[in-house]
């Protein structure tokens, strides 16, 4: 279990998150979504340990999570953070072994690296070098060297930004197994209508508060939304498929 407990943060005198609450189990997909500054990125961070709270704890397995070491720490949270893309000229199987340094070299790092290029599907790229590589291509390399560490829990801060429509259900796709495998996802995300298709549990912020936190199919409806972004939401369905979709600003 990784949970958040009261979490407040603060940049200056500013508030980023106000007591903010909410707990992954095994085999979660949850997605975190709200306006921008709302406090996902700065929430996301502070659930990975790479930034501490003013006040409230993360709780890891029911420990907390400062105290554990570095190396701890990354064994257990693979973080995927926004944008990132690669200028170096190293290749792509360079980039994904750096998710396999928290286990010092295990002998099955190599299976766990073919693994990960598998599962986002780039094992064709293994050898290209990273500034050959396309921005959704680069997207997709870094999303692999996170699922190398094969860690327990996964944190993903707008890993579908830069993905055109095809490449979004690959991801989505790649996280499911994973989380149905046993991994507990944690994923920032702006498409409303993707959080609805693949996450178990939303949290909505606004203004660095919790505005509702629950299933998809209680949480996204249009008045709810209208209230957090501002303007209006039509909620349907394509088939089977939830569909969230903007409407017209008044």
């Amino acid at each position: 279990m990784l949970e958040a407990i009261d979490i407040v943060a603060r940049a200056g005198q500013a508030l980023l998150l106000d007591e903010v609450s909410f707990r992954a189990a095994p085999g979660d997909i949850i997605g975190i979504v709200g306006p921008n500054g709302a406090g996902k990125s700065t929430l996301l961070r502070i659930l990975a340990g790479l930034a501490l709270p003013a006040s409230g704890r993360v709780q890891l397995d029911g420990t907390t999570l400062s105290t554990l070491s570095r190396r701890e720490r990354a064994r257990k949270i693979a973080f995927l953070p926004q944008g990132g893309l690669a200028e170096s000229a190293v290749t792509v199987r360079q980039i994904v072994a750096l998710g396999r340094l928290p286990h010092g070299g295990r002998g099955h790092d190599a299976i766990a690296i073919d693994r990960a290029l598998d599962a986002v599907g780039i094992v064709q790229l293994a050898d290209r070098a990273m500034t050959s590589l396309s921005g959704g291509e680069q997207a997709r390399t870094l999303l692999a060297r996170a699922l190398a560490v094969e860690a327990p829990y996964l944190l993903a801060d707008e890993p579908t930004a830069s993905l055109d429509p095809r490449h979004q259900i690959d991801l989505m796709e790649c996280l499911r197994i994973r989380a149905a495998a046993g991994t507990s996802v944690i994923i920032i995300l702006h498409d409303l209508s993707l959080a609805a298709r693949y996450c178990r549990q939303l949290v909505l912020l606004a203004r660095g508060r919790i505005a509702a936190c629950g299933p998809p199919e209680t949480l996204l409806e249009p008045a709810l939304l209208e209230s957090v972004y501002g303007i209006p939401f039509i909620a349907s369905k394509i088939g089977v498929i939830p569909a969230v979709l903007p409407g017209t600003t008044p």
